[in-house]
């Protein structure tokens, strides 16, 4: 038997010039020849070829005697044995499955048991994500390798499962998909953002050409190899910092370095664990305490209240928030909440422990001064307001005809010190004692 199929030629349509009885036969001819070859009609009607059955399975060539269907005999009947031609076991799971990835292509291999002689094809599944039951079927194959081109940059998952003869369909190579990726095309990839971005894409502010610009705004590009700037646009909201390096007016070099940010901050590189705060608890001076993930100092010895920011409600007086940050400054008022109350913080630079060896303040204004001596040419007060004054010398001089004014808060008794007199006055402000001159 030669592997070509005999052509059946087609049949063409009666003569014209025969008789009417004549043509109806061979129309009818026709039409049942058309049928059996499949050409007319149903395709389940049409008659099936021994090289069909052949290559079906379902019979075998003999190479000693090939059939012949004027001969039959018992050994030439070119049938296959019923019983050894359908195999109803079912495929094993497909081993050694691998997928590796090339530029454009992912090239799957596996292993196929060389018991397992009644494979008929082998199904390739792919799905874009590791998920088997979204996967599609890629395409069948006999063999043990097959070629997916997807293009550069794309990664696939891949399942495959063998079908037998008898179509019995084998379990998939595992549950979770083979993975594979190709790389990416460079030259694709130019060539795709090549002129991507035009005038029209870019802000009003930016699409002039260079040569375009003024003269000024032109002269500035040539020094932007001293330019550093990051920034971060959320919703308008911008935070970053820039070093700039430029000329001055006399053409001296002078650099920049400026930060936008509401809140500017120096940090330790560790931190230490502090305890949280617990109520009735003794704290004395440094000790430190976290609260509502905010970390604070104590500034003098108290049984502990609900800490909050200084000046803002009872007990505030007692603890100063640090959140671990020894320098830090708010160039806008800042909002936190401490203890369930929301608290503004005003801007400023704020430090939490500061060591100046020399200064020069014109104006200050400070809650409270601890220190061991205080040497000044000149206090200039209106009112020294206090509870007590408590020190073994006080030594006035240079004063003027108004003198000293010492007044108590709570009663209005007073003493007035000049150069020349004492005068001591009781809470009614009646003169009570006088030394010097009336």
């Amino acid at each position: 038997m030669t592997t070509r199929p005999t052509k059946v030629p087609a049949i063409p349509k009666p003569p014209a010039k025969v008789d009417p009885e004549t043509r109806a036969y061979l129309e009818s001819l026709k039409e049942a020849i058309e049928i059996r070859l499949g050409r007319r009609g149903e395709p389940e009607d049409r008659a099936v070829t021994l090289r069909e059955l052949i290559a079906s399975g379902c019979a075998k060539r003999l190479e000693s005697a090939p059939f012949d269907t004027n001969n039959v005999s018992q050994n030439n009947t070119g049938f296959e044995n019923p019983i050894s031609i359908v195999n109803a076991t079912m495929p094993p799971a497909p081993t050694g499955f691998t997928a590796s990835g090339a530029y454009s292509v992912i090239n799957l291999s596996w292993d196929i048991p060389s018991n397992l002689t009644f494979l008929s094809h082998v199904e390739i599944w792919v799905n874009t994500s590791d998920d088997s039951g979204a996967a599609q079927l890629l395409d069948i194959e006999t063999g043990s390798s097959y070629s997916h081109a997807v293009g550069g940059g794309q990664t696939r998952y891949y399942w495959i499962r063998f079908i037998s003869q008898a179509e019995i369909v084998g379990p998939f190579n595992d549950s979770v998909g083979t993975e594979a990726s190709t790389a990416t095309d460079v030259t694709h990839q130019l060539t795709v953002l090549n002129d991507a971005i035009t005038s029209s894409e870019l802000a009003e502010s930016l699409s002039t050409p260079i040569g375009n610009l003024p003269s000024d705004t032109a002269a500035l590009i040539t020094n932007l190899d001293g330019q550093y700037a990051v920034k971060i646009d959320n919703n308008g909201s911008i935070a970053g910092f820039g070093f700039a390096s430029t000329e001055n007016d006399s053409g001296n070099a002078t650099s920049d370095f400026i930060i936008a940010a509401d809140k500017f901050a120096l940090m330790p590189s560790t931190n230490d664990a502090i305890a949280d705060w617990a109520a009735g608890t003794g704290y004395n001076v440094g000790d430190q305490v976290k609260a509502a993930s905010n970390y604070y100092i104590c500034i003098e010895d108290h049984t502990a209240v609900e800490p909050h920011l200084p000046n803002t409600v009872v007990g505030a007086g007692y603890w100063n928030q640090t959140n671990k940050m020894p320098f830090s400054v708010a160039t806008s008022p800042q909002t936190v909440t401490v203890g369930g109350e929301n608290v503004t913080i005003d801007p400023g630079v704020y430090i939490d422990a500061a060591f100046i060896k020399d200064a020069t303040i014109t104006a200050a204004q400070i809650g409270s001064i601890d220190a061991d001596t205080i040497t000044s040419g000149n206090i200039s007060a209106d009112i020294i307001d206090t509870g007590t004054i408590n020190v073994s010398n006080v030594n006035i001089s240079g004063t003027t005809s108004t003198g000293l004014n010492i007044k108590s808060a709570d009663s209005g008794e007073r003493m007035e010190i000049t150069n020349d007199s004492i005068k001591v006055y009781d809470n009614s402000g009646t003169l009570r004692v006088h030394i010097g001159n009336i």
